[in-house]
């Protein structure tokens, strides 16, 4: 039987992965949940009724209790953030796949500089795993796909202010969104540079901010793409003018420091129920057989977390079918038609279609 570790289950993201992975995997698998808090992790395992959950206590901070937990496992999915990636260096030592879900670049290029010793020992390490980054990468893929020439790409995220992405998905779309970005090899503030795109079933265009995302450095040098832009904004203008000012006067960057994350949560409130749906839209404008070509994708589902959840469930399911060896990213080891296939939910629609 299969076993599974999911590495941070009690937290919001790590609670709906669990749930994922038993409603996406169709045979019988060992599903171990883990947390540093014994009794939340317990509660947590027990409510999930599914006959062969267990729970294991561990502290990624703690190394020797890394050591003595992961072990005699097929995969493990990290869905906490960690410093150092102690948990992936486990894992390729003991041959054993790993999934993480964290989208900073200093962790991402810690993992990727474990690549020779997962190849050497046969097993692959996936990393940005989740919506965005993610789905995104592939989006990306398929978009350029019969282009014989990519003159420019665009990604937009229309985000919901309803999101329930508890405090590290608030903290983390700030930080990125207070980044500096190239705009035409000038230096501006992210967030600060408007653009119109058409998102899926929306009457009107929205207004999207240009930022600077990780995943794009890695997109770019490995699909080939030279003009390569992100875009976001929140479906409230008013919240959108309030992120830009906080990031002006350099607000942005006080509140989402570690003594303060946790007073957001008292002004980001979630209401079950309205919607949180979450957007992506790709426009790709190249060449197809010497005559011009555009192309746009467009995506929108219920929740951006809860479809992280389902993209690393359906990678963890992927990923156990193949002899995969490497650092990788999503985009490297399969293809929009195949994670949404494996994801088998009507709940994520998708448009494509020339412009």
């Amino acid at each position: 039987m299969v076993k599974i570790m999911v590495v941070g289950a009690s937290g919001s993201l790590g609670q709906l992965i669990c749930k994922e992975i038993i409603r996406i995997f169709d045979k019988p698998f060992e599903l171990i949940v883990t947390d540093y808090k014994e009794t939340r992790g317990e509660l947590f395992a027990s409510s999930l009724k599914h006959k062969y959950t267990f729970f294991k206590k561990l502290d990624i901070n703690n190394e020797e209790e890394i050591h003595k937990t992961i072990v005699n496992l097929d995969l493990v999915i990290v869905a906490i953030e960690q410093k150092h990636p102690m948990v992936q260096e486990k894992c390729i030592e003991k041959q054993i796949m790993c999934i993480d879900v964290t989208p900073y670049q200093p962790f991402v290029d810690m993992v990727l500089m474990l690549n020779s010793k997962c190849e050497n020992n046969q097993v692959a390490s996936i990393v940005m795993s989740g919506f965005l980054p993610g789905l995104s990468g592939l989006m990306i893929k398929e978009g350029i796909r019969g282009f014989q020439e990519v003159e420019e790409v665009n990604l937009g995220f229309l985000q919901s202010t309803n999101a329930k992405v508890g405090v590290t998905g608030i903290v983390d779309m700030l930080s990125i969104v207070s980044g500096p970005v190239d705009l035409n090899n000038q230096i501006i503030k992210g967030f600060s540079f408007k653009k119109r795109m058409q998102f899926y079933k929306k009457d009107k265009q929205s207004n999207v901010r240009l930022i600077h995302h990780a995943e794009q450095k890695h997109l770019k040098e490995n699909l080939k793409i030279n003009n390569l832009r992100y875009w976001t904004a929140w479906d409230q203008p008013i919240f959108n003018k309030a992120i830009s000012l906080f990031n002006k006067t350099g607000f942005i960057n006080f509140i989402t420091q570690a003594q303060y994350k946790h007073t957001l949560s008292k002004f980001v409130k979630h209401n079950p129920r309205k919607s949180e749906n979450a957007y992506l839209t790709v426009e790709i404008k190249g060449k197809s057989n010497n005559v011009k070509h555009s192309k746009l994708l467009q995506l929108v589902t219920p929740s951006d977390y809860y479809t992280t959840a389902m993209i690393t469930a359906a990678l963890s399911n992927i990923l156990l079918k193949h002899n995969l060896s490497g650092a990788r990213f999503p985009f490297q080891i399969t293809n929009l038609d195949n994670i949404l296939r494996t994801i088998k939910s009507d709940k994520i629609q998708l448009n494509i279609r020339d412009i």
